[in-house]
């Protein structure tokens, strides 16, 4: 059954890496570059502080330990499932399309991708915007394209398979729902209401 699910994973895999076009390596590679998110994190936190006023502190120290808990997660699976990329597979060598780098390096990332941290990562800040700043309905629908061509250039990059993607995804909606739940109690806590303060409804 394993070796069925990784031979769908690697047709899967090829069959959208076969998209893959040249005037495109530049784009895709920007979109897996982690200081392009920098500038919308930004964004994020200064309408968590017009949503939330005196609790932002708290709802961003809930998003920065969900993305904590989710990137560490996905280090040590990589560690203890071993799986390797597809840019370190040798049976796809020749068949994995590999860009090349402004510095002239081809990128191939680390060795091993299950799951995809990118993923995972991107898919926690969408849960946050969801579950904390969910009133603009397009802010929502363009964050999740934001997220899907995230998860779509690790795979046009050769450096993940569509199942790392999925498990990242997992990952990332696991530790969503775990710290906005505990959180979301907190929030709503007498410890953290004081008698001038209404509950606020998530």
């Amino acid at each position: 059954m394993l070796s069925f699910l990784q031979n769908v994973d690697t047709s899967l895999f090829l069959f959208l890496q076969g998209t893959h076009q040249p005037c495109s390596d530049r784009l895709f590679y920007w979109m897996s570059s982690i200081p392009v998110w920098i500038p919308l994190y930004v964004a994020l936190v200064v309408w968590a502080a017009f949503t939330w006023k005196r609790r932002t502190i708290w709802v961003v120290l809930a998003w920065v330990l969900a993305v904590f808990c989710t990137d560490q997660s996905c280090n040590l699976l990589k560690k203890s499932v071993k799986r390797l990329r597809p840019s370190h597979e040798a049976v796809l060598v020749g068949q994995v399309q590999l860009i090349t780098q402004p510095d002239g390096n081809t990128y191939t990332g680390g060795k091993y991708g299950f799951p995809s941290a990118h993923a995972a990562n991107a898919c926690t800040v969408f849960f946050f915007f969801v579950f904390f700043i969910r009133k603009k309905k397009v802010c929502m629908w363009l964050l999740l394209l934001w997220v899907l061509l995230i998860a779509y250039s690790r795979i046009y990059l050769g450096v993940h398979y569509p199942g790392d993607i999925l498990a990242g995804f997992g990952v990332g909606t696991l530790w969503s729902l775990l710290i906005f739940h505990f959180f979301h109690v907190f929030l709503q806590s007498r410890f953290f209401l004081n008698h001038h303060e209404k509950k606020v409804s998530l």
